[in-house]
């Protein structure tokens, strides 16, 4: 009885048939990863590990290609010249032996599976009053980004030439779903990726922004969900002017490693280094650079202004046609308007407005995010009007050209009022960092010491810490109870900023200054950050001091038991851990601290399983289940399920190992799936579902060679190689074993990078 085909042998043989196809522009469905599964009567993950193998084999080759009825280009696969002689050989094999291939084409069906919904994202686009003329820039526009071999387009051009009002009229006409996103000194890398997760919910795929909300910042996943998601559909990013934010371009080049088959156009005032490292990479730049108007759209604008005839004739010449300077410069008096060019659009533009506009633009100045119109009365919001204001998504913003000009031109004394006033604002918008912003500018010192010392957690978790250490360096030296808050944050910040060293002595410093709370603090800080061996232990035996020392209130006291129970695990002290763990639990519930009551429930429920008390983990578990923040609900599913499969309910196990792991996917928490799914493997093999255990091996295999997750990676494989013994398959049995013990020499078994998930922060 002659042999049957293995996977590997089976997608060869399938791919033979479609030798022709990688010729052609448009290719069948047949050769994706979900075409070639079906044929062969795989999951998508078995074939996801087949084709990786094949590929590390120089069998295949893996290209991206416009698939037939696809909306844009996908990952596809054909046969190198070594995988052809090979599957010639089996194709020969399977004739003279009249073997069954396993292979069904009919099976294939593209259109199976729930498609994802598309929706157009609109919130974000700024809207500007009218559009005039640049018909030629967007027709040069469209042509650019249908062009297939353009990834990324550049629209450059000076300040207020029109960049921004061209890509808005463009993505209102665009067939695209687009995601728009407006750069500016306060945007962060946070805030760019919880746009982006919010425009991939919204166009059907939840995973990155389910990432997001389980609070864990690892690029490496990151990058794999951004990659995966912008693989499908019709999407377009849009950029606006991305050199407002240079320190955020490495994170900007990170998105465009996986961009796919996604375009991407940018807005910027020059060709900055981000282009240049971008070509570099071999991606394919259009730049598209902006001047000014067309004489007679650029007339048409001045009529609206009421300026014609020979005064805006002599305007068109002096500004270029440049739009916003057409809007801004009076154009009545030649002299005058030359003046105004050359200070680039000064105050003198304001000259037509009353004393009280000019009063109201002054206060709408300070402001360096879009703010409520409603901050102004109804009788004053006439100002927003002008065209120095841009309107998004509801709120306003004036522009930088002309924001910059008007703060430079108010005394001192009135910028302080101005700034004092949008602190107020904030206080009800509930805006703590900008609050905190305009109550430093205005010179309110005490009160920013005292929000830093009220919100100093908040404060602490903000991604924005490079300029907001800069900020809080304007607080003068103060010897109020409030000071040592503002001198705690600052050390603190430091490490957020790659000034870990700096951070440590600052902090030392403070547990040397101090006393009571504030020394408390300070040693609670300097616990979170990366201590050589002579410090640890003294920062450890603080930690046991201050935990034991009842004149500390309840909040710090739980804080040092938090601080205690990382340590010692990581330590491999789990005596230590456990009791830190349940007395900080105690202090923190006095002290209404629930997220400090989850993370430390956590931690005992590791040391439970970790020390194979699995009766003892069920009983826990359950009952400190409500305690569970949503972001933990994962682990309790794989610590419940790893307990009750170690305890023999093998049904209690996969129930909830099944339900953990689909949590884990739905919240991006792919870590966290990839340990579930070796369980899950576990319980259903002990069940006796090899079906069912081969998947979860496999859907292992495919998450944890996304996160080199070595462990996990040898673990499936070797119970891959069960299975598959059980089966009746001893050579796919045997290539599994010798995978995992070809991976097990490199692996190193560490407690911490086994079960513990580490919170950012204390108390977070």
């Amino acid at each position: 009885m002659a042999r049957s085909l293995t996977i590997g042998e089976k997608i060869l043989f399938h791919l033979s048939r479609y030798l022709k196809a990688e010729e052609k522009y448009e290719v069948p469905f047949d050769v994706t990863q979900d075409g070639i599964a079906q044929s062969c009567g795989i999951s998508r993950a078995h074939a996801a590990i087949e084709l990786k193998k094949l590929r590390e084999g120089d069998l295949l080759l893996e290209k991206l290609s416009h698939v037939k009825r696809a909306k844009s280009r996908r990952k596809v696969y054909f046969l190198t010249q070594t995988g052809k002689a090979k599957a010639s050989k089996i194709v020969e094999f399977v004739n003279s032996e009249s073997v069954d291939p396993g292979i069904d084409p009919s099976r294939i069906s593209q259109d199976s599976g729930t498609p994802k919904r598309v929706r157009r994202h609109r919130m974000a686009v700024p809207q500007p009053k009218f559009f005039i003329g640049r018909e030629k820039e967007l027709s040069d526009l469209r042509a650019i980004t249908d062009d297939a071999s353009i990834d990324i387009v550049l629209v450059s051009g000076i300040g207020g030439i029109g960049k921004t009002s061209l890509l808005s009229k463009f993505t209102r006409e665009s067939k695209f779903s687009v995601l728009w996103f407006s750069f500016s000194e306060w945007e962060t890398e946070y805030s760019l990726l919880k746009t982006l997760a919010n425009f991939l919910e919204e166009t059907g795929d939840n995973r990155l922004s389910n990432y997001i909300k389980s609070e864990r910042t690892d690029l490496g996943e990151i990058s794999y969900l951004i990659g995966e998601s912008l693989a499908d559909n019709r999407k377009m990013l849009i950029f606006d002017d991305v050199d407002r934010a240079p320190r955020l371009h490495d994170f900007i080049h990170m998105i465009i490693d996986n961009l796919g088959p996604t375009k991407l156009i940018m807005s910027s005032e020059n060709r900055i280094p981000l282009v240049e490292k971008i070509a570099n990479s071999g991606k394919h730049i259009a730049e598209l650079k902006l001047s000014g108007l067309e004489r007679e759209n650029a007339l048409e604008l001045l009529s609206r202004r009421k300026i014609k005839g020979d005064s805006a004739k002599t305007l068109c010449e002096l500004t270029g046609c440049h739009p916003l300077l057409l809007e801004l410069v009076p154009g009545q008096d030649e002299l005058t308007a030359k003046v105004e060019l050359s200070n680039y659009v000064k105050n003198n533009f304001l000259k037509d407005l009353s004393s009280m506009d000019i009063a109201l633009i002054e206060k709408c100045a300070v402001f360096r995010k879009p703010f409520n119109p409603n901050f102004l009365s109804r009788d004053e919001r006439h100002i927003l009007q002008l065209p120095i204001f841009n309107s998004i998504s509801g709120k306003v913003i004036m522009h930088d050209l002309a924001r910059n000009i008007v703060i430079d031109q108010i005394p001192e004394d009135e910028l302080r009022e101005y700034h004092s006033r949008a602190a107020d604002y904030y206080l009800s918008e509930g805006e703590v960092s900008e609050r905190l912003h305009h109550l430093i500018m205005s010179g309110r010192s005490l009160e920013s010491e005292m929000l830093i010392h009220r919100h100093f957690d908040e404060l602490l978790s903000m991604d924005a810490a490079d300029g907001f250490s800069d900020e809080l360096s304007k607080l003068p030296p103060s010897l109020s109870k409030y000071a040592p808050s503002v001198r705690l944050l600052k050390a603190s910040l430091l490490s957020n900023i790659g000034n870990e060293a700096e951070a440590i002595s600052s902090l030392k410093s403070m547990i040397e200054s101090e006393e009571g709370d504030n020394q408390a603090e300070a040693v609670i800080q300097l616990s979170w950050r990366k201590l050589d061996a002579s410090l640890k232990t003294d920062v450890v035996e603080r930690l046991r001091t201050i935990l034991a020392d009842e004149k500390n209130s309840e909040i710090i006291r739980a804080k040092a038991a938090q601080s205690l129970s990382h340590i010692s695990f990581s330590d491999g002290d789990f005596d230590e851990c456990d009791a830190s763990a349940r007395q900080g639990v105690m202090l923190a519930g006095r002290a209404f601290a629930l997220d400090i009551v989850s993370d430390l429930n956590r931690m005992i429920a590791q040391v439970l399983v970790f020390r194979e008390a699995y009766p003892s983990a069920i009983s826990f578990i359950t009952q400190v289940a409500p305690c569970f923040s949503d972001q933990h609900r994962p682990l309790y599913c794989r610590l419940l399920g790893k307990s009750a499969l170690e305890s023999g309910k093998i049904d209690l196990a996969i129930d909830n190992l099944s339900l953990g792991a689909q949590l884990a996917e739905q919240m991006g928490q792919y870590k966290e799936l990839s340990d579930i799914l070796v369980d899950l493997g576990n319980a259903k093999a002990a069940k006796g579902d090899l079906d069912g255990a081969a998947e979860a091996c496999y859907q292992c295999i495919e998450v944890s060679s996304s996160l080199n997750e070595t462990i996990n990676i040898a673990a499936a494989y070797s119970l891959l190689s069960e299975v598959e013994r059980e089966r009746g398959n001893e050579e796919e049995s045997v290539e599994a074993r010798e995978t995992a013990e070809s991976l097990t020499p490199s692996i190193e078994f560490e407690p911490s990078e086994m079960t513990e998930v580490k919170p950012s922060d204390p108390g977070k």
